[in-house]
């Protein structure tokens, strides 16, 4: 009775295996799928409506940062660090790194993906997932946190536990371009020091005692910029720090970004190429050219 009656209120029957199944029309799928996300998460509407309302480039820049968390997961399931597209060869400038990954927090199916400095500091947010078992007041902490803007500082901070034992956490300064934009020596100095120790200590002040493992990752992505000509080169060998600390460097652009993260996520993130983080990033080229004029 029940397929025949949402065959006629919905849609229509299909053979599938020798069976005969109902088959819905996408009007009812989607409005299904809306009223899932409304159910578990009534702030996604509002998100989404504001989104849609305003033109700013910044926040349709955090658009393409929120979606990187599901892109990051995906990843890690498939793709050991180590093995990731990149030079020099991230093993050879750590071996500490091999082995499989796995995002501290992060249970299946991921309902509470991310938080924000309006919740916790990031010092709390490290404390809780080194300390306290993911854990805060008793309460889960999600596996991603996304800091203040002010003061300078990483976009996107989780933490990737190693051979089940060994915990180390990724800074993360996202920068997404338009595809005829490349990655200058001026604008790779910016972004690595906002994932770089001083401007984490910034956010949280006891940076060097929430690396357990006295290593921690600085990643840039720039995508879908290319490198350009006479770009520092990535350390091969970093040394440590005088905190004790050994920074880790990881660059991400054009060149190993469709050779780190799955197919079908890189297909979904170039649908975001013309959208823009901040309206300083419209032209790269333009920053270039004010560095030389300095120098000049």
């Amino acid at each position: 009775m029940w397929p025949t009656t949402c065959q006629e209120a919905f849609g229509r029957m299909k053979i599938i295996k020798n069976d005969a199944v109902t088959v819905v029309d996408e009007p009812f799928v989607f409005k299904a799928v809306e009223n899932y996300f409304n159910a578990i998460d009534p702030g996604l509407q509002v998100d989404l409506k504001s989104l849609m309302d305003r033109s700013d480039a910044v926040a349709k820049g955090n658009l393409f940062e929120r979606y990187m968390m599901t892109v990051f997961s995906e990843t890690f399931k498939t793709r050991q660090l180590s093995d990731w597209s990149h030079q020099p060869r991230i093993l050879s400038m750590c071996p500490d790194l091999a082995d499989e990954v796995e995002i501290v927090g992060w249970k299946d199916p991921c309902l509470l993906q991310g938080t924000t400095h309006e919740r916790m500091s990031m010092e709390e947010f490290m404390d809780a997932h080194v300390n306290h078992h993911s854990t805060r007041n008793n309460l889960p902490v999600a596996p991603f946190f996304f800091p203040h803007r002010c003061p300078s500082g990483p976009d996107m901070v989780f933490f990737v536990r190693i051979d089940g034992r060994k915990v180390v956490p990724i800074f993360v300064q996202m920068k997404l371009h338009k595809s005829t934009s490349k990655l200058y020596k001026c604008v790779w100095d910016a972004a690595l020091a906002t994932v770089s120790a001083p401007c984490i200590r910034d956010h949280a002040k006891d940076f060097q005692n929430l690396c357990p493992d006295s290593i921690y990752i600085s990643m840039v992505v720039a995508y879908p910029m290319m490198c350009a000509p006479r770009l520092p080169e990535v350390v091969d060998v970093p040394e440590k720090e005088a905190s004790g600390l050994q920074q880790v460097v990881i660059r991400v652009s054009e060149t190993n970004f469709g050779k780190i993260f799955p197919k079908e996520h890189v297909q979904s993130i170039d649908r975001l190429k013309s959208v823009e983080k901040r309206p300083a990033d419209d032209d790269i080229s333009d920053d270039e050219d004010r560095v030389k004029k300095q120098r000049a």
